[in-house]
């Protein structure tokens, strides 16, 4: 992903790039993560390469199953939520919407996001909603893992992107 801005998408993910918010092109990496969060860490993934900064807020969606929800009067309250050091999430501006059950949000950097389940609400303002650019290329579509086909890693395989939902690579 360049200076041009674009759009990418998981079954679980998408990821609106404004065109200006990155000053050179990056390999963008989507990744379930597998640290150990507390309970009330609904669904989790590092955004890579990590640290990366942008000069104007990108829009991200996640998706969340409902049945993993510790209760269902929380879903109201769910946010999206940040950690650099995978210990403390601070809540970024994010909306929840049930309808679609997805957390909207805005990042300004890449680190391990996350979608918050807390008890009690949290005030954080609206994400500011990023369209896909017009002349951008078009969103991939990442295809679902392929049962039974171990991740070898290898980024620079050019099938990884296509086959590799856990590593998706772009």
């Amino acid at each position: 992903m360049g200076a041009q801005g674009g759009q990418i998408k998981t079954d679980m993910v998408q990821m609106n790039i404004p065109p200006g918010a990155l000053s050179e092109t990056k390999p963008i990496t989507i990744a379930a993560s597998t640290r150990k969060f507390p309970p009330k860490i609904l669904v989790a993934y590092e955004f890579g390469p990590s640290g990366t900064q942008f000069k104007s807020p990108i829009t991200v969606t996640l998706k969340y199953d409902p049945a993993k929800l510790q209760s269902k009067s929380h879903e109201k309250n769910l946010v999206m939520a940040v950690s650099d050091d995978g210990k403390q999430f601070i809540p970024v501006p994010s909306r929840v919407d049930m309808s679609s059950k997805t957390v909207v949000g805005n990042l300004t950097h890449f680190s391990a996001g996350a979608i918050l389940e807390p008890e009690e609400p949290i005030e954080v303002p609206p994400p500011i909603e990023v369209p896909p650019p017009i002349d951008a290329q078009p969103a991939m579509e990442v295809s679902p893992p392929i049962e039974n086909s171990p991740c070898s890693g290898d980024r620079t395989d050019q099938r990884h992107a296509t086959v590799c939902h856990t590593c998706f690579t772009r």
